[in-house]
């Protein structure tokens, strides 16, 4: 990894660790956040930044999100770890008793509640089934989430020192009844690992995470924009697919919507494939080069289109050059002939009219005198 993409990546993480889990005002007073419904929901986990205040949503009692300095005044591992303390305390009491329970999670908050969900059903303390949980833009979502990211190269030995372990990704929620969401490009669970594609992570932190705006954020996400898999575990990974957000924040700045193609070629040239969750792979500058032709190739006129106007132009001259003269009308010979035979005829007349009554005669005696001349000479 080159100079350049490291500190890319560096910058982003800086920014997306010191803010992780914002929740704004319009996401959380939603009837939906992500693909939970909040009415039917027990407890919402929130990330940092302020709490959700609606009737139709509880918070973990006793527990705030921190990240300091940012945020409170507790570094990240020690809200963390009292968070997880807590909420496992309270899955253990509630489904102890047989009753099930439903949780929603966000950001800080989606890592507390993953880390609960695993701890007690890794050890057995309840019955998985009788858990279900939305978690939301977790920061230790499998491959892709920061703090898996970058459990490796200097960050494990750096970012614990402001109170941050990147502690990677879970085992597993061991049949509990869990849903994960990421927005593509959600820099805390979609962080990408090249240029092009950390910089639009970093920009989505700022667009997608804890945005206001509707078309970008994980309020009432509209279903047509996801997909969904389940893993090994059982646990479904639905991802929100949404425009770059470097692209996205130009069309908002320009108001107006860019070109397909556009987008397309933009996707292309981010340097992984796979969605959030799923193994990140680098793509070669060939792959690159192929997906940026595959992206343009759609705007392109086919061969057909460019040839058939030069073929049937080829055609239309062929013909006009090597086609018949049209032909003159047909008339009745006697209207040509019979002026020329009167024309004829008159010449003849008064060319006769000129020659003497006795021309035979002439000629007769002409004749004899000529044989009569040949004869002597003889």
């Amino acid at each position: 990894m080159n100079l350049m993409r490291r500190i890319v990546i560096a910058l982003a993480a800086i920014a997306v660790l010191l803010g992780v889990g914002f929740v704004n005002e319009a996401s959380a007073e939603g009837l939906n956040f992500g693909t939970a419904d909040l009415t039917s929901v027990d407890v919402f986990v929130h990330g940092t930044g302020p709490a959700p205040e609606s009737s139709v949503v509880s918070t973990l009692p006793g527990w705030r999100a921190e990240i300091s300095p940012a945020y409170g005044t507790r570094s990240m591992d020690e809200s963390e770890a009292d968070g997880s303390a807590l909420l496992t305390d309270y899955i253990v009491d509630r489904v102890a008793k047989g009753e099930p329970i439903n949780l929603a999670s966000y950001s800080l908050g989606s890592t507390v509640t993953g880390d609960a969900i695993h701890k007690v059903t890794s050890e057995r303390l309840v019955d998985p089934s009788l858990i279900t949980a939305t978690v939301i833009s977790d920061p230790r979502y499998v491959n892709t989430g920061v703090t898996q990211v970058l459990k490796g190269g200097i960050w494990p030995h750096v970012l614990p020192l402001i109170g941050i372990t990147p502690n990677g990704e879970r085992s597993g929620f061991n049949g509990a009844n869990v849903e994960q969401v990421c927005y593509t490009y959600d820099a805390i669970c979609d962080l990408k690992t090249g240029m092009w594609g950390a910089a639009n992570s970093l920009v989505g932190y700022f667009l997608i995470h804890g945005s206001q705006d509707p078309v970008q954020n994980y309020a009432n996400i509209d279903p047509a924009k996801t997909t969904s898999r389940v893993d090994e575990d059982g646990t479904i990974q639905t991802t929100v697919h949404g425009k770059l957000p470097i692209l996205r924040l130009a069309e908002m700045e320009m108001k107006t919507e860019l070109p397909d193609v556009v987008h397309a070629v933009g996707e292309a040239l981010v340097e992984t494939t796979g969605d959030p969750g799923q193994v990140q792979t680098t793509k070669t500058f060939e792959q690159t080069a192929q997906d940026v032709a595959a992206a343009i190739a759609p705007e392109l006129p086919t061969f057909e289109e460019v040839v058939a106007p030069v073929q049937q132009w080829a055609a239309d001259t062929v013909q006009q050059w090597t086609a018949p003269a049209a032909p003159i009308e047909a008339a009745p010979a006697v209207d040509y002939v019979a002026p020329v035979l009167e024309q004829a005829a008159s010449v003849v007349n008064d060319f006769a009219a000129t020659l003497p009554a006795d021309l035979g005669s002439q000629v007769n005696d002409l004749a004899a005198q000529g044989l009569a001349l040949i004869g002597a000479g003889r």
